[in-house]
């Protein structure tokens, strides 16, 4: 029963009866009388009030414009929008926006809840900050004599902040069972995963277990504490604390501790601590820190600290991460892991034209005593427009930690690059696809032990055709020359070229030709690149709700040909078919075949997939799911996949929910984890929910997308 407020800030109707606005109110009545001298005004049967999307209506109405309050007796209805109450009298003060209504009873919807929330008062008092409740009974169920309700003697709602309800009841079977009672509950009502239902289950690992939270409010902020009992691991106590909270604001702190007598290696404790805010420069402060620790073994930590700011023209950001492993015993108390990073970045743009930028990047290491760290970063000024641009750029790349990746130095690079409209507005029009840049630096490659010089010419040329309707072209060329101090001259040509075909509506292909050629030898490793010489082309069909895909292509330098990969899918409002494999040239055999469909006929929903391979054959994998309105109040669920290879349910869930009304019971059983849970649900609030998924790990063969099939022929 998260949010019990249930947004009851509507009785924040208040009327919006600010009448001393601009809001046009008009009042028909049996009889009305109005006394000038006194400032007041009396209205009398089938009384009507209406002004914007409000309508009230009562028996008398009496207003005093000197007081500057209204009072309405007798058969009062308000409506507002979609929600609506009825009372036996209101009273509302204009200056003070203040209502308080007798006997109330009504209904009103919230963003929070599912349909309506229905409300009994004996006396609501409050205004747009603060309202209260004496007396208080509130429900989703629409009976006259609902299934079950909450009750509460005093109720104190701050809207979109926090409830406060004090001496809480919770009753079932239409008021014949109290099951729950709290002498004090605090709910937030900007908290959506909030839970005051105990859950009950049964875990392989942990045996029985009941789990209750409480929830509690301090002056500027709140939380809940956790109480969980395992009949197998024992006792764990926790809270989770939330101590700043505003629209960019956030601070929290989780502690959760724990028994593990059936040892079998659960945390002794765990805390985490997470903190967002503003700060000056228009910036933000990030922090996440974790602790983890395993009795007498050790302690695990996890941080992550990120600060980024900005104004006007600049902005600046840094990161930072410490991760690491403390060993408890040996002769030596030590970290024997411990990893750290900092990175960061700062832009400034002195003029349209003139932009720097600093990036910077530390890393560090303990590992079994010993030390290694490593420092990258970079410097870029670049100015110009789009005619004529020029660059300067410092730069230390280092491999990561443990040895691989580049290793070299940038002191300095100058890059020019130019358009042609720059010289002349009006060039010619074969010159205009192109772009030409000038290059030199001076470089030290660690890898090769080399220190050296560049400097080069590189033209580029990008243009995009549409000869026909049916088909477009887009040309990437580009050609460089470079010579360096050592006396080596490396050139390269490149190519790609991408012809785009659609003869008819239900027909389409795409083909792409990369072609790249290195001449001479560069002596450096980090600006080389080999030869590329390939075609790769598509066919797409589309065909009412029949479609297909076949992909495939030839790399020329290497002298193969890539997998030919293909999909047939059918697909209806309620049928969706797939089948897609592929079929690899070089090795002449079939990869996996993937075959799945997904019906919703009437009341049951099923997917089914199956995975093989044909040669040679061999049953790899089968998955169901299945959704089935076995009665007009009870439905079942579940999730189920074999692997064939190994001869094992990998995944398999069950899950009955019975529709009790306004609420619902849910059974769920997990085989793999063999967990069972039973959950009761108010309708109404459907984020207290079990679910039966498949994980992102492992998805289900019938959700699978084509380009999830690709990574599995690759080699």
């Amino acid at each position: 029963m998260r949010r019990i407020a249930l947004g009851i800030g509507i009785i924040i109707l208040i009327f919006s009866f600010s009448t001393q606005a601009a809001t046009r109110v008009n009042i028909t009545a049996e009889r009305l009388d109005y006394f000038l001298k006194e400032e007041q005004a009396e209205a009398q049967g089938s009384v009507v009030v209406t002004w914007e999307d409000n309508r009230l209506t009562c028996d008398e109405l009496f207003i005093d414009f000197g007081e500057g309050f209204l009072t309405a007796r007798g058969n009062v209805y308000f409506v507002q929008g979609d929600s609506g109450f009825k009372s036996q009298e209101i009273t509302y003060y204009f200056e003070q926006e203040k209502t308080i209504i007798l006997d109330a009873r009504g209904e009103f919807v919230t963003d929070e809840v599912e349909g309506y929330v229905y409300l009994h008062s004996s006396r609501i008092e409050g205004d747009r900050e603060q309202i209260f409740f004496d007396e208080a009974r509130v429900t989703t169920c629409e009976l006259e004599e609902p299934h079950f309700f909450l009750r509460s003697t005093k109720v104190e709602v701050y809207p979109g902040d926090k409830l406060i309800a004090r001496h809480v009841s919770f009753w079932e079977l239409s008021g014949r069972l109290p099951v729950f009672y709290w002498p004090y509950l605090y709910i937030s009502l900007k908290e959506r995963e909030q839970q005051i239902t105990p859950e009950i289950g049964y875990s392989a690992r942990r045996g029985f277990f009941v789990k209750f939270s409480y929830s509690y409010f301090l002056e500027n902020s709140y939380g809940q504490i956790l109480t969980d009992v395992y009949s197998r691991t024992g006792l764990a106590f926790g809270f989770r604390h939330t101590y700043l909270e505003q629209e960019n604001d956030l601070g929290r702190v989780n502690f959760y501790i724990q028994q593990d007598r059936a040892e079998i290696g659960l945390p002794l404790w765990q805390a985490q601590w997470e903190h967002r805010q503003g700060t000056p420069f228009s910036g933000d402060f990030s922090g996440k820190l974790g602790l983890t620790s395993y009795q007498g073994e050790k302690v695990i930590l996890r941080t992550d600290l990120d600060w980024r700011g900005g104004q006007d023209a600049w902005d600046l950001r840094l990161d930072t991460d410490i991760d690491g492993t403390y060993f408890y015993g040996g002769t030596e108390d030590a970290w024997s892991e411990l990893e750290a990073s900092l990175s960061g970045r700062y832009n400034y743009e002195l003029s349209p034209r003139h932009r720097f930028r600093l990036d910077g990047e530390y890393d560090s290491e303990i590992e079994d005593g010993e030390f290694d760290d490593r420092w990258a970063g970079s410097f870029l000024y670049r100015g110009g427009d789009s005619g004529l641009g020029y660059e300067v750029l410092f730069e230390r790349k280092v491999p990561s930690l443990g040895g691989s990746g580049d290793h070299f130095y940038t002191i300095p690079e100058v890059k020019v690059t130019t358009r042609p409209v720059y010289w002349d507005e009006s060039p010619p029009s074969y010159l205009r696809p192109f772009t030409f840049e000038i290059l030199g630096g001076y470089y030290d490659d660690r890898k090769v032990d080399l220190q050296a010089g560049r400097a080069g010419l590189r033209a580029d040329y990008n243009r995009f055709f549409r000869p026909f309707t049916w088909a477009n072209l887009q040309l990437t060329q580009r050609a460089s020359l470079y010579g360096y101090t050592t006396r080596d001259v490396h050139a390269e040509l490149y190519s790609r070229n991408r012809l785009t075909l659609r003869p008819l509506n239900w027909l389409s292909s795409t083909w792409t030709y990369t072609y790249r050629q290195p001449f001479g030898d560069s002596p450096f490793g980090f600006d080389y690149r080999g030869l590329q010489d390939n075609l790769r082309a598509d066919l797409r069909l589309n065909w009412q709700s029949w479609s297909a895909t076949v992909t495939s292509g030839r790399d020329f330098a290497d002298g193969r040909f890539y997998d030919v990969t293909g999909q047939i899918r059918y697909r209806t409002p309620g049928t969706n078919l797939r089948l897609a494999t592929g079929y690899s040239i070089e090795n002449q055999r079939w990869r996996d075949v993937v075959v799945s469909a997904g019906l919703d006929y009437d009341k049951i929903e099923l997917g089914l997939g199956y995975r093989f391979n044909p040669s040679p054959f061999e049953h790899k994998k089968v998955e169901g799911q299945i959704a089935w309105q076995a009665t007009e109040d009870i439905k079942l669920e579940s999730i189920i996949s074999y692997d064939i290879a190994k001869n094992e349910l990998d995944s398999g869930a069950i899950r009955v929910a019975w529709d009790l009304h306004c609420r619902q019971l849910i059974f769920s059983y997990d085989h793999v984890r063999t967990e069972f849970l039973v959950q009761y649900q108010i309708l109404a609030f459907p984020g207290q929910r079990v679910q039966v998924i498949s994980t992102p790990e492992e998805p289900m063969l019938f959700d699978l997308d084509l380009g999830d099939l690709f990574d599995d022929f690759r080699e």
